[in-house]
């Protein structure tokens, strides 16, 4: 007996039950990781050099917020998204992370795209790689699955727009937060980290002041959660709660910031969102289906690719639409599967409701968004199409089954060859077209070009290419021939923009800039009547071009009250009181243009043509010496000048100062000869 016990005794203990990961299963996640974060860069690394284009020119280029640098901060953050672009501080979209990121780094790189360009690849990367990580927690020692997942993930050119794109900063911050968010939640209700839970709650709130749309997290989170780990309720419902406090935060937050007490969906304007023009919600719910089978065809088969799916691109539906009966049928489908599945913790269900759960938000299904359909509102769901299409590829290699483990890298391609080379394929066909894709954001001219092809029933695709062709023109971009065709092209455009919608303000103010550019003002005043009369927003610009094309059309009355309709907007317009002033002095009205051009003169004593319009009116109200001392000015700073010579001498021939008149118009003389020779 007691040899028996001392036997016993001399047995080891029963090591405890844990997870041993090889040395170079570590290493090759490592290299795995590794790969996708220099392919992922190198994908998008020409967009380094590209210019701003899109919504980079209102956001960034015309914003004045953005442009005051980082002492506009407080600003941007008590502020609407647009405020610093419209002038409408209160309103319903509140971001402040990214305008806070492209203030800081206009302080540091003042009207320069490419920091801009740069960090969104290195954040784009970043993504990627925290995917990566992400699947490899989610997955334990699986690498097979995650290298893929993520690899489709990183070329699918779908997200072409948001990497190219500075302005969709925010979807990339959105993401990422919303990833790393996930990540601390893991390691919490894994190991019961409060610093986890902190942290991770941070970076949700972050995630969700990036864009709203991460409010899709706070069900993704929880999802994740209930998937992956062992179910414990009391953590599951702690991290929901906090998701849902931060969420609650948010929404106070934006309503005593920005809140303009306007109903969520209503001030959309039709050339954002077609739906708007729907009789009824069966139909916005009928299109709003339609447009995500659409969205899952741009995942399946990412051409054509556009900027613009605005009105009217995508026309309304009904349910008696047979592809809204089928796209009905197929999400009602996938969704009853889903839910059905989860409770089993299927991936398929769980890739299924990442992108039902995370569109749902830009579907236009619970209420309207601010555009009918985008690309860049695939960028998280997109996560949930490649995890589906992960998984279809490794049960049909049969994959799957295999053990996932290698000791190599060879090993590990050997292990799973096939699969390895369908993905190779498929990543380097989405690649050549995320390449092909990326270049038309180099500049608006391309993108609105291409977008005039892909999206040819967009009034709004044709007129950003009509508005980026006399941009062009006017710049004198080529030679002669060139910049002729493009002044006439952009007629063509911007008539076609107006042929798909007829009272389309903006296209109508861009014909008319482009008849009053050759001078044909009768046209000018024409179109910009009728932008005037179809525009609900009133614009400076727009009444400050009517009113200079009736000054030139000597319809001076109709001018006077298109200026004053301009000042009332922005009463110390120099260029807009100097217009008025010409239009009384064309009406003879002397004293009175004499007021305005004064007034204009004290906001801007450098402005030599208003200093001779004010020397003018002198001569005509028989105030000579005035008048000269208006003339001389002008003569000084502008010696070179044949007609400051004229109006001073003018002016003395009318005093019986001959002396003086006589010199100066020998030097106008002999200057007109030098210029004809």
């Amino acid at each position: 007996m007691g040899k028996k016990k001392a036997k016993n005794q001399a047995l080891p203990a029963k090591p405890p039950r844990q997870i041993v990961v090889p040395v170079s299963q570590d290493k090759l996640r490592k290299q795995l990781g590794l790969f996708i974060v220099i392919f992922s860069f190198a994908l998008y690394a020409q967009s380094i050099f590209f210019d701003y284009a899109y919504d980079d020119l209102t956001v960034i280029q015309g914003n004045n917020l953005v442009k005051g640098g980082v002492k506009s901060i407080p600003d941007l953050i008590s502020s609407d998204y647009w405020y610093g672009f419209t002038g409408v501080k209160k309103g319903p979209i509140y971001r402040p992370i990214s305008l806070i990121m492209f203030a800081t780094e206009w302080t540091l790189f003042p009207d320069n795209p490419m920091p801009n360009h740069i960090i969104n690849v290195l954040l784009f990367s970043l993504t990627c790689f925290l995917l990566f990580v992400l699947l490899c927690r989610l997955l334990k020692e699986n690498l097979l699955f995650p290298f893929i997942c993520v690899l489709l993930y990183t070329a699918h050119p779908i997200h072409t727009e948001v990497v190219n794109n500075i302005k969709s900063r925010d979807e990339i911050l959105c993401f990422l937060f919303s990833v790393a968010s996930l990540l601390f939640y893991l390691d919490y209700y894994s190991r019961k980290r409060i610093l986890s839970f902190l942290v991770g709650a941070l970076f949700f709130f972050l995630a969700i002041l990036s864009k709203e749309t991460a409010i899709g997290f706070l069900v993704i989170i929880p999802l994740s959660l209930f998937v992956f780990k062992e179910t414990n309720f009391r953590r599951l419902i702690y991290c929901t709660l906090s998701l849902l406090v931060i969420a609650l935060g948010y929404l106070a937050i934006r309503q005593l910031l920005i809140s303009s007490h306007r109903p969520l969906g209503e001030g959309i304007e039709l050339m954002d969102n077609t739906l708007v023009s729907a009789s009824n919600y069966f139909k916005v719910l009928a299109t709003a289906i339609y447009i995500l089978l659409r969205y899952v065809g741009l995942l399946l088969f990412p051409h054509p690719l556009s900027n613009d799916y605005s009105y009217n691109q995508v026309a309304l539906k009904s349910f008696g639409d047979p592809i809204v009966l089928f796209a009905s049928l197929f999400f009602i489908a996938i969704t009853t599967f889903s839910i059905i599945m989860i409770r089993k913790k299927n991936l398929y269900a769980y890739g299924i409701l990442f992108f039902l759960v995370t569109i749902f938000p830009v579907s236009n299904i619970a209420f309207l968004f601010g555009s009918t359909m985008a690309e860049r509102f695939l960028y998280m769901p997109s996560f949930g199409f490649c995890i589906v299409l992960t998984l279809l590829l490794l049960q049909i290699t049969k994959a799957i089954k295999k053990t996932p483990i290698s000791n190599s890298f060879n090993g590990f391609y050997r292990k799973f060859q096939l699969p390895l080379i369908i993905v190779a394929s498929i990543s380097v066909l989405y690649s050549v077209k995320t390449l092909i894709r990326s270049r038309d954001w180099r500049n608006n001219l391309l993108l609105f070009k291409s977008a005039s092809e892909a999206s040819s029933g967009s009034a709004r695709a044709h007129y950003g290419y009509a508005a980026a062709l006399f941009s062009s023109a006017l710049a004198k971009e080529g030679d002669e021939h060139e910049i002729a065709e493009n002044y006439d092209l952009s007629k063509k455009e911007y008539q076609t923009a107006l042929s798909i919608y007829p009272q389309y303000s903006d296209a109508y103010t861009g014909l008319g800039l482009f008849y009053k550019n050759i001078g044909d003002f009768k046209n000018a005043v024409d179109n910009f009547e009728r932008a005037a009369n179809t525009t609900r927003q009133p614009k400076l610009s727009l009444y400050k071009d009517l009113g200079y094309s009736y000054l030139k059309n000597a319809q001076f009355e109709k001018s006077i009250a298109a200026l004053d309709s301009a000042l009332m907007i922005d009463p110390g317009n120099v260029n807009v009181l100097n217009f008025k002033g010409s239009a009384l002095y064309g009406l003879q009205k002397y004293s009175e243009a004499l007021a305005v051009y004064m007034k204009a003169t004290q906001i801007n004593p450098a402005d030599l043509d208003i200093v001779k319009n004010i020397g003018r009116c002198y001569f005509y109200l028989k105030q000579y010496d005035n008048a000269a001392t208006y003339f001389k000015r002008c003569l000084d700073s502008q010696p070179d000048n044949i007609e400051n010579y004229q109006f001073l001498a003018l002016t003395y021939q009318m005093t019986g100062d001959t002396a003086r008149a006589n010199p100066l118009l020998r030097q106008a003389e002999q200057m007109k000869s030098a210029q004809q020779k």
